[in-house]
């Protein structure tokens, strides 16, 4: 398994558990299984050898579930409470407003006075991108050189765990500027930022390219200007 969520329906948690080998599975929390979703090319979804290995699912006001099939053809998965197939979102893998580059991670944001909204990473891209809860495409948030992985939100803040820094920018389809491939440090940049991000709100950080990749995630997080939409609050180191 790869990601988890608990949701609770009114009167029962339960469990959402993603299995990148190709599947999702609802189940009590006592481990009884009580559905799973398999390849979308069982209901329309993607061609039978396309790439389905889902990293994270979120359950939206109605029982809606969606899955981000981050490591597979990254689109995000819709369905109703009960399993049934409604859409596909996004563009898939790329660098367009409304695709994606891993799309790893996902939740609702319900904070603010608007209608809630899904978060959802895209590591690559060092980015979440927010979208309607049917798929239309608002805005992405930055954070230059952090591989940020699950958005989670508590009260006002949004919490996320990086993966990575780099000061070398990504570029699509060329794993020689990833971080795993440019920084003999990547293994030591692990941190968790705490944003605080209004409602539909976004933030641009600029980087300090005179830091080293080591600790660039924390130095450019710490140094951040407080601006109007948003403000970094800390950095928790992880290593």
């Amino acid at each position: 398994g790869h990601g988890l969520s608990i949701w609770n329906d009114g009167s029962e948690d339960f469990l959402f558990i993603c299995d990148t080998k190709g599947s999702l599975v609802k189940t009590t929390t006592d481990g009884k299984e009580l559905m799973t979703i398999g390849h979308p090319s069982e209901y329309g979804a993607y061609e039978k050898d396309a790439p389905f290995k889902p990293t994270e699912s979120t359950i939206g006001p109605n029982g809606d579930i969606y899955l981000a099939d981050g490591y597979g053809s990254n689109y995000i998965l819709q369905f109703t409470k009960d399993g049934e197939f409604i859409r596909k979102i996004g563009g898939g893998r790329g660098i367009e407003g409304n695709q994606f580059q891993t799309a790893h991670g996902i939740c609702v944001d319900y904070r603010g006075n608007e209608d809630p909204t899904l978060l959802i990473t895209s590591r690559a891209a060092n980015c979440f991108k927010r979208f309607t809860l049917n798929g239309k495409y608002i805005e992405s948030i930055f954070l230059p050189g952090a591989f940020v992985c699950r958005p989670v939100i508590h009260n006002d803040n949004l919490y996320a765990g990086v993966c990575w820094s780099s000061v070398v920018n990504f570029e699509e389809g060329n794993m020689k500027t990833h971080p795993t491939r440019t920084s003999l440090h990547f293994l030591n940049t692990s941190v968790s930022i705490v944003m605080s991000i209004p409602s539909n709100k976004g933030f641009i950080l600029r980087r300090d390219a005179n830091k080293s990749s080591s600790i660039h995630c924390q130095t450019f997080c710490q140094k951040a200007p407080q601006t109007k939409t948003a403000s970094i609050i800390g950095v928790i180191n992880l290593f």
